[in-house]
C-alpha cells in the first residue's frame, strides 16, 4: 500500500492511569518489490497491552480500491498470506470497510495477557507502483496515521528486485502534510533501503518513505503517472 493519507482520531484517553504504558514498542514494515509489480509485505508490530485498549487484539486497515485519473474505481488486490502472534498462527477476519478490508487480529473470547505481544502480518499487494518517465517508484506509508497509541519506533525496510538501483529516496514523520525529518536513512548496495524513526510518534503520527528505482524492471500495471493516495491504519479495542 502506497499509504499516504494520514487520519488524525480523537484521543479520548488522555487522563487514562495505563496510557503511558500501553503503547506500540516497534513497528518494523519489510517490503520485497516483484518484477510483475506486485509487492510481498511482512509487518511486525510488537505491543504492551494492559488491558486499557488493548484487550483481545489489534486490527489492521488496508486501502484495496482507489479511483484512476478518469474517475473509475479501481481494486489494487491484496491477498494475507499469515497472520501470527508471539510465533503462533492466530486467529483473524476480514471486514469490509469504506475503501478497503479491515483485518480483525484475536480472539473475542480470549483476553490478551499483560506485557508484550508481537504481531505479525505477512500480505502480498498489487498496483502500488508508481511509473514515471525516468524512474519507477514506491510511495510507502508504513505506519498511516490512524494510531490511537504512541509508537515508540518505526522501522522500513525495502528490497529491489535484481538489477535495480535506488535513485531517490527520502521520507517524513508527523501528521498529515508534514514534512518532518525524526528519522536516519541506510542504503545497501544500492538496492535496499532501510530507515527508522528517531523519535516516539505520537497518536495520530505516522512514518511514510519514498523510493525511486531503475526504470524498466518491473512491469508496468497501470497508467504511468496516474497519481492516487491509500490509507491504512491500526487499531485497538477488539
Amino acid at each position: 500500500m502506497i499509504r499516504f493519507v494520514f487520519a488524525t482520531l480523537a484521543v479520548l484517553f488522555l487522563n487514562s492511569p495505563t496510557r503511558a504504558d500501553e503503547r506500540v514498542i516497534g513497528f518494523a514494515s519489510e517490503v520485497a518489490i516483484n518484477v510483475d509489480s506486485t509487492i510481498d509485505v511482512t509487518e511486525t508490530i510488537s505491543v504492551n497491552v494492559e488491558g486499557a485498549h488493548i484487550k483481545h487484539g489489534i486490527w489492521r486497515d488496508f486501502l484495496t480500491c482507489y479511483r484512476g485519473s478518469q474517475g473509475r474505481e479501481i481494486d489494487k488486490g491484496f491477498d494475507i498470506t499469515s497472520v501470527k502472534r508471539n510465533g503462533q498462527n492466530e486467529n483473524y477476519a476480514l471486514e469490509e470497510v469504506l475503501g478497503g478490508v479491515r483485518v480483525k487480529i484475536g480472539n473475542g473470547d480470549v483476553l490478551l495477557a499483560y506485557g508484550t505481544h508481537t504481531y505479525e502480518i505477512t500480505y502480498r499487494a498489487k498496483k502500488e507502483l508508481s511509473y514515471f518517465n525516468n524512474y519507477d517508484a514506491l510511495f510507502w506509508n508504513v505506519t498511516g496515521g490512524n494510531w490511537t497509541l504512541p509508537i515508540d519506533k518505526v522501522e522500513a525496510i525495502i528490497h529491489l528486485p535484481p538489477e535495480a538501483k535506488i535513485i531517490h529516496h527520502v521520507g517524513s514523520t508527523g501528521e498529515l502534510g508534514s514534512m518532518g525529518r525524526d528519522y536516519y536513512e541506510k542504503l545497501s548496495e544500492t538496492s535496499i533501503y532501510y530507515a527508522a524513526t528517531t523519535r516516539q510518534l505520537v497518536p495520530g503520527e505516522g512514518f511514510v518513505v519514498a523510493i525511486a528505482f531503475t526504470k524498466g524492471i518491473v512491469e508496468q500495471l497501470r497508467a504511468q503517472n496516474e497519481k492516487f493516495t491509500s490509507f491504512c491504519g491500526v487499531g485497538f479495542g477488539i
